[in-house]
């Protein structure tokens, strides 16, 4: 039986042995990592998972691609680098999902290839564990689903992209090794074993790839055919976790999300709904210094708010796709925060700013003629608490209205549609 999320749904596995052995840090996780009943623990629900099937799944549901999944895959597996890449990965998909499938990159080794953990896996289920604690920290827990992808087969990665489809995918993979080799940086390193090592960078690709070949096809060395054969097995590598990523997307009919380079580059056919294609491309710069946990917890407090905002968006984006099908939706999402977002979003401060303006100027203008009011008093003889009594209610009289008028117009703001999103950006200004 499965522990339960605080949403109801299945506990994700790692999260229930973390619960268990009340994993707070690195340190005690590297302690029982090292101790043989909490491993055959670790084991025992890793082998005892939620079967991976595809399932029904609301349309505010995004697929994180790698990158961005938390599997490290195609990117840095330190701390700090998965630390890193929540954050990327909530700055992205906060403003709109509901729910982030990510990938489940470790039960598959437990269960299938796991004998017994050398330090170098320790150090691997380390840093999954840190992404794991921090998504706890910020509060994040709920929004994330773990689902094992396909994967990916970088020997027979045409074929399989042919089984699925991604003929398109293909093209761009051709397209993309010619330049690989033109422009890339690669460092040959040969191994005892006949074999040469390599390494390559280039600014497609975001992280240094690493890679060993030993084809006959390339030994003994030429410098072209290395070149040619480590530009392969890169694109390779991209493509066969792009197809698993794609594969796992259309089987839960849910977009897929990314911010791999390499991956828009191939990617030139979106999958999944429209409007979740176009939200995970809306960026507002402005927000990007908030911190992960804060934005979380925004949208937990503003929740009614929240799904108003939500709403509106996906009516927005419905309604430009009647009037002009835009197929890039990094164009559309442009559109709608240019004519959209900004616009409305002015318009709040401007009011708002102009209550405010006129509160202060009533504030004033009645504090002075309540001023006025108490000298007078005075000097006509009146008793001093008479003449208090007077400028006072001189005083309210002039600022009363325009309170009201600006709590009236607080609360008008609070009912728009765009009011979660300038809720937000308010936090960046306090």
């Amino acid at each position: 039986m499965n522990a339960k999320g605080t949403d109801g749904r299945p506990q994700y596995w790692f999260f229930e042995w973390l619960t268990k052995y009340h994993v707070r840090d690195l340190d005690r996780a590297h302690k029982l990592l090292l101790q043989q009943g909490s491993l055959d623990e670790l084991r025992a629900l890793a082998k005892s998972r939620v079967d991976g099937g595809a399932t029904s799944r609301p349309i505010t549901s995004i697929l994180a691609g790698r990158g961005i999944d938390l599997s490290g895959q195609l990117d840095c597996n330190a701390a700090s680098c998965r630390r890193r890449q929540v954050d990327q990965l909530f700055h992205r998909v906060w403003l709109y999902f509901d729910k982030i499938v990510v990938a489940d990159a470790i039960a598959h080794e437990i269960t299938y290839h796991w004998t017994e953990p050398s330090p170098e896996v320790i150090k691997w289920l380390l840093s999954h564990i840190a992404a794991l604690l921090y998504l706890r920290e910020i509060g994040a827990e709920s929004l994330v689903e773990f689902r094992e992808k396909p994967v990916p087969c970088e020997k027979h990665w045409r074929r399989h992209a042919e089984e699925a489809g991604l003929t398109g995918l293909l093209q761009a993979a051709d397209e993309a090794i010619p330049v690989l080799i033109e422009e890339g940086e690669l460092k040959l390193e040969p191994t005892e074993k006949g074999c040469i090592d390599f390494v390559f960078n280039h600014p497609l690709i975001e992280h240094t790839q690493w890679g060993h070949l030993c084809s006959s096809e390339v030994l003994p060395a030429d410098a072209k055919k290395i070149r040619l054969a480590a530009a392969e097995a890169i694109v390779g590598k991209f493509v066969a976790h792009l197809t698993s990523d794609i594969v796992t997307a259309q089987g839960n009919g849910i977009p897929v999300g990314s911010t791999l380079y390499m991956y828009g580059r191939m990617l030139r056919q979106p999958t999944g709904s429209a409007a979740g294609n176009v939200a995970f491309n809306l960026h507002l710069p402005v927000l990007d210094n908030i911190p992960t946990g804060l934005l979380i917890k925004l949208r937990h407090d503003e929740h009614e708010h929240f799904r108003r905002f939500q709403y509106k968006l996906r009516q927005a984006i419905e309604e430009r796709q009647k009037i002009n099908a835009i197929s890039e939706p990094e164009k559309m999402a442009r559109q709608i925060q240019d004519d959209l977002i900004e616009p409305e979003l002015r318009r709040l401060r401007d009011r708002l700013a102009a209550s405010e303006r006129a509160l202060n100027r009533k504030a004033a203008v009645g504090m002075a003629l309540g001023a006025l009011a108490t000298t007078c008093g005075v000097f006509s003889g009146l008793a001093l608490p008479v003449a208090l009594g007077a400028g006072v209610g001189t005083a309210i009289t002039m600022t009363g209205s325009a309170a009201s008028k600006y709590l009236e117009e607080a609360r008008d703001i609070s009912l728009e549609d765009l009011y979660f999103l300038w809720k937000a950006i308010e936090h960046v200004h306090s």
